[in-house]
């Protein structure tokens, strides 16, 4: 395979430079009486470049919103139905439907977009000698 810039023979898939150029460890050891551990991450620019998109996680916000809105909604039920178990039965259940409704809506719409942008990083290519990026369907 050559590059579609250079001509250049000298390609490289991004996956295969991400991990040539990312190592990981963890050492640990003791002095004085004390254990330690520590963990070590390098990367190289080339590596960081190639790098795989970052899997979406929940944002803290919404869990914040949520936890917001469930608080009003067992104050609200807790005085409307007129006792403190009855708010906390409403907190509880608020609570987990609006998570589940933002993890299915808005975790869906961030699963596509990562699932999309990986497979782009699959077919992605690295010129090592003109540098350019180039996919490969």
């Amino acid at each position: 395979m050559n590059c579609p810039y250079c001509d250049s023979n000298n390609v490289r898939k991004f996956s295969l430079v991400y991990e040539d150029g990312t190592s990981r460890g963890k050492s640990e050891g003791f002095s004085d009486n004390a254990h330690y551990e520590s963990e070590h991450f390098s990367q190289t620019p080339l590596a960081k470049r190639c790098s795989p998109p970052e899997a979406p996680e929940p944002s803290a916000i919404f869990f914040l919103i949520s936890f917001l809105v469930s608080v009003y909604a067992a104050f609200k039920g807790g005085f409307f139905m007129g006792g403190f178990w009855w708010g906390v039965g409403v907190f509880v259940s608020s609570l987990v439907i609006l998570i589940f409704l933002w993890g299915v809506l808005l975790g869906k719409s961030k699963k596509n977009r990562y699932d999309s942008e990986y497979m782009k990083w699959e077919k992605s290519w690295v010129c090592l000698k003109c540098g350019k990026d180039f996919q490969i369907d």
